[in-house]
């Protein structure tokens, strides 16, 4: 696990880093596995994760993608998300609190921030003695253009 703590647009940079503190390589499969994510504007999943890093890599697995994305999900690189599906989807971790709206139609995610859950999350800390440690909202619906 690390402690870095990443920009949107450097979990390569942060792998990096966790990598050379860890005295494992940085393969060319696990920069273009990140370099996919730093890149993508949406949350693909592994096997879109897999599909892009073939364009570039035609023998890259799928089994090495799930490990990469493991490696980075346990290191805080990245955060996986299930929305409305039984697999996740991934973005990158960049420590910043923001929310997802569903598209329960055509399974568009969209982001949102609200500014006033650090404040409330605090409140609900102290009246309730509960150490909070991570938070999730996720709104479902119909997007404009499923509406």
């Amino acid at each position: 696990m690390t402690d870095i703590k990443i920009d949107a647009g450097s979990v390569l940079l942060a792998l990096t880093d966790a990598l050379r503190h860890s005295g494992l390589r940085m393969t060319t499969q696990r920069r273009l596995i990140a370099s996919i994510i730093d890149e993508s504007e949406s949350h693909p999943d592994a096997e879109e994760i897999h599909s892009l890093a073939q364009r570039e890599d035609p023998k890259i697995s799928l089994s090495t993608v799930y490990r990469t994305l493991s490696v980075l999900r346990e290191w805080g690189l990245v955060r996986g998300h299930r929305f409305t599906e039984e697999h996740s989807h991934f973005e990158a971790d960049t420590g910043t609190i923001h929310h997802h709206l569903i598209c329960t139609k055509c399974g568009v995610v969209e982001e949102f921030e609200n500014g006033l859950e650090l404040d409330h999350m605090r409140r609900i800390s102290r009246k309730t003695k509960f150490r909070i440690l991570s938070q999730k909202i996720e709104l479902t619906g119909l997007c404009e253009k499923c509406k």
